[in-house]
């Protein structure tokens, strides 16, 4: 049997940061970010099986920082956004990157020869071609 503070622990060093690399790359369904949600809901509060605990805080709240008297829990879904959006930002910092270059050259066609914010207008998704064959 963990302490509270071992189960914190455990879910932020291990069922949190376990999806951690797949979510910078692909957006989760949300349905599966709810299942993990929902599993360390059930860890924290002790639940096993179909036995129902009382939960004494919603999710929203223990997914608050810890000085707004949360738990510093994160929120799976938004953190996988927050995640996508560190590769977007890093596509457009970091132009000289192999990782910018082939997604240029696989979107070329899409992009009506252009890439940037120019671009945006002109995105056709049916001319997308794919790097990896």
């Amino acid at each position: 049997m963990l302490s509270k503070a071992g189960k914190e622990v455990l879910i932020k060093a291990v069922a949190q940061s376990i999806p951690t690399y797949s979510m910078g790359v692909f957006q989760l369904p949300k349905k599966l970010c709810e299942e993990l949600d929902a599993m360390c809901v059930k860890f924290w509060w002790g639940q096993v099986g179909e036995e129902w605990k009382i939960h004494w805080k919603s999710w929203n709240k223990l997914t608050e920082a810890k000085k707004v008297e949360g738990m510093g829990f994160q929120d799976l879904a938004p953190f996988n956004l927050a995640m996508l959006a560190k590769q977007g930002w890093r596509l457009i910092q970091q132009q000289d990157s192999l990782m910018f270059k082939c997604f240029k050259a696989s979107c070329k066609g899409c992009l009506g020869g252009q890439f940037g914010s120019v671009a945006e207008k002109e995105f056709k998704p049916s001319r997308c071609t794919s790097v990896i064959p």
